[in-house]
């Protein structure tokens, strides 16, 4: 008897998340980091313990390291951002940029990154508005960020902010976002949820 021997995978289900951030919601903030809290359009279930990672950020008007209206000192100030979602777990750790013992220099010392994520800008726009510039940062595309057990999510919390403290400067928000107007700042986080095999 004849047997089908072609190889029969298993299917593996994914699902996608798009989180967007408008720097309008922070257009009172002058501290170093945002905090947003936002409803999802409906509810979106994890049925199986799952794998997230973050695919990709689109940003439009956001502010490049490259821009001419800061000088070399300043780009660091926009070279990343670092989120932290309230229901990832992210397990990630850092190390200590503020000990004595680290080496840094003021000018790069950086926010706790543990537990965070860090998207890379990769903008490289020299206009100091960057007005229109739609860009798809994947530096990051598929990076791991922490696994989930079955549970409903209705909402997504957490804090933004740049990557960079910059010492006694304390960098804030507007130094990477255009906080408000008709071309405030809009990020577009996708991230995927991939079912685990177990």
């Amino acid at each position: 008897m004849y047997q089908n021997t072609a190889y029969m995978g298993k299917r593996v289900e994914r699902q996608s998340l798009i989180v967007h951030i408008n720097a309008n919601m922070f257009s009172s903030l002058t501290a170093e980091s945002g905090r947003f809290d936002l409803t999802l359009e409906e509810d979106f279930n994890i049925g199986r313990a799952s794998d997230v990672y973050l695919d990709n950020m689109t940003s439009i008007h956001l502010f490049s390291p490259y821009n001419s209206s800061t000088g070399i000192n300043d780009v660091p100030r926009c070279m990343a951002i670092l989120l932290h979602i309230d229901q990832f777990k992210s397990k990630m750790v850092a190390t200590d940029t503020t000990s004595s013992d680290s080496g840094v220099d003021d000018k790069y010392q950086t926010h706790s990154m543990s537990g965070g994520i860090v998207v890379t800008n990769e903008s490289r726009t020299t206009s100091a508005t960057a007005t229109g510039d739609v860009v798809v940062h994947r530096a990051r595309k598929n990076n791991y960020i922490c696994t989930m057990n079955p549970k409903k999510l209705t909402r997504i919390s957490g804090t933004i902010s740049p990557l960079i403290k910059d010492g006694a400067s304390a960098s804030s928000l507007s130094d990477l976002l255009q906080i408000s107007g008709s071309h405030a700042t809009s990020l577009f986080f996708e991230f995927v949820f991939v079912e685990r095999d177990e």
